[in-house]
């Protein structure tokens, strides 16, 4: 993904991962960073290891890996809407984007756990997902 770098000339562009001060800061969301297989998400199950906020659940377990990795389950039985169960997983990666280089490589997943009022109040959600993912401890 291409984006416009603040303050350079214009039309320049940048790929997702720009530098930032000496360090280059990678904002990608590859399929690296996604948890798919149902192993994956079954042994951060039996880790047993959740952090609670009012409306979602973050369970994580260590990686062997270099980078964290999510999953997202977000069930019709809490938010009945397909438009509003898309908006909280499209908020939970783009928190997850903006934060992975500051998480511990662990395996992560992000679980609606009570019903959401509608409309759903994007900023309140996403302030839950960040304070989540960085209270996962180091």
């Amino acid at each position: 993904m291409r984006s416009s770098v603040p303050g350079a000339p214009k039309g320049a562009r940048a790929l997702a991962s720009e530098v930032i001060g000496a360090v280059a800061v990678d904002y990608s969301y590859r399929s690296t960073h996604r948890l798919r297989e149902t192993d994956d998400f079954s042994s951060v199950f039996a880790f047993r290891k959740v952090l609670r906020g009012a409306y979602l659940h973050l369970l994580y377990r260590p990686n062997q890996g270099t980078t964290a990795r999510l999953g997202m389950i977000v069930a019709k039985k809490f938010i009945a809407r397909a438009t509003s169960r898309n908006l909280v997983k499209r908020l939970g990666r783009e928190a997850f984007r903006g934060l992975r280089s500051e998480l511990p490589p662990c395996d992560l997943i992000l679980r609606v756990a009570a019903p959401i009022a509608m409309p759903i109040d994007r900023k309140v959600l996403r302030r839950e997902i960040d304070t989540l993912l960085l209270r996962v401890p180091k």
